[in-house]
């Protein structure tokens, strides 16, 4: 029987990822204020064009939640990278994806078209792959750096979403941290997720150079789809990343 293969699956990551980048840049400068409208063009109120990015933030967060799922139920049944890597399975391959989600699910009866998994955390993730990867690699191969700010894209993603009192304070949290405001300070007034996104900073991702926090956050995501399902690249060759150079607007 064919093996499940991951080559589709990581091209259509890719092409969610920069959809979503697109987007982005066509309302950048909306967002921003910036707009005008020389030649009859007519942008996007700032606030709509806010409310637009949050959305292409989510959808980037969402293809990223499908790839992780993905990969691993298609590791689980014997697939392999588009590289041709492949995890040390501890139990042997399940008999198919169906049989996959099955096993990890703990529910003989769990139906993907049906119901809906998900991940309180990257640690639970783990708790739940190591039972049937060896070291729970490479999903356990993620930085702390990547890890956290993965656990912050998740709270701007869950303020788009939602609007509990929960929810807006653990965004107010994520966004003093990324822009350097003391916890005892406040946001300006109608800060939101999508003024978060196009602000442009070098902090909190490492060595990288100022750009909004959207392509930080594209960056990352695609570093991070590098490490759990990576790329078809030359044996000889050391994996490169997959990076998101400067956007700029209606270009």
């Amino acid at each position: 029987m064919k093996k499940p293969a991951l080559n589709s699956i990581r091209e259509d990551f890719d092409a969610r990822i920069m959809s979503a980048v697109e987007l982005f840049a066509k309302v950048a400068d909306d967002a921003k204020g910036n707009w005008n409208n020389i030649n009859g063009w007519e942008g996007h109120y700032p606030g709509h064009a806010r409310r637009i990015v949050g959305l292409a933030f989510m959808q980037m967060l969402i293809a990223w939640e499908e790839l992780v799922e993905a990969t691993l139920m298609r590791y689980i049944a014997g697939a392999s990278a588009p590289s041709g890597y492949s995890p040390n399975l501890l139990l042997g391959h399940a008999k198919s994806i169906s049989h996959a989600y099955q096993l990890i699910s703990g529910k003989p009866k769990y139906d993907a078209s049906k119901h809906f998994m998900s991940w309180d955390t990257w640690s639970t993730l783990l708790d739940t792959v190591g039972l049937y990867i060896k070291d729970a690699a490479p999903f356990s191969n993620l930085s702390a750096l990547q890890k956290q700010r993965l656990h912050d894209a998740k709270v701007i993603r869950n303020r788009v979403a939602h609007f509990s009192k929960k929810v807006r304070e653990d965004f107010v949290v994520v966004a003093k941290s990324h822009i350097g405001l003391s916890p005892d300070k406040k946001l300006s007034k109608g800060y939101d997720v999508g003024q978060l996104l196009i602000d442009e900073s070098s902090k909190g991702f490492g060595s990288v150079k100022k750009e909004p926090y959207f392509i930080h956050y594209a960056n990352l995501i695609l570093a991070c789809a590098d490490v759990i399902c990576p790329p078809n690249e030359e044996p000889i060759e050391p994996p490169q990343p997959t990076t998101i150079s400067s956007v700029n607007s209606r270009g």
